[in-house]
């Protein structure tokens, strides 16, 4: 069958399977990197979910914590209720 075909035929089907091969290495070179990066992401996740696990698990120190107290505009009013006017005045 391949003495009936011309060199031009022969060259395009020569074309034709070398361009099948590359995408078939190409297909499978985007599959290992999907493959690794997926491996990665993984890996991402699970030191950030030892992390996460590391931070829940940490006692919790109250004597240490100070609690300040934000004050209300209600105790500003009050303490404006509170205030003796001048006698000057």
């Amino acid at each position: 069958m391949i003495e009936l075909l011309s060199d031009a035929h022969w060259f395009s089907y020569m074309v034709l399977f070398s361009q099948f091969a590359l995408l078939g290495i190409q297909i499978h070179l985007m599959m290992e990197l999907n493959v690794s990066w997926m491996g990665r992401k993984l890996e991402q996740r699970t030191r950030e979910y030892e992390r996460y696990q590391m931070c829940i698990n940490l006692p919790i120190r109250l004597d240490s914590t100070r609690i300040r107290k934000v004050p209300s505009l209600d105790d500003h009013y009050a303490a404006d209720d509170d205030e003796q006017p001048s006698p000057l005045v």
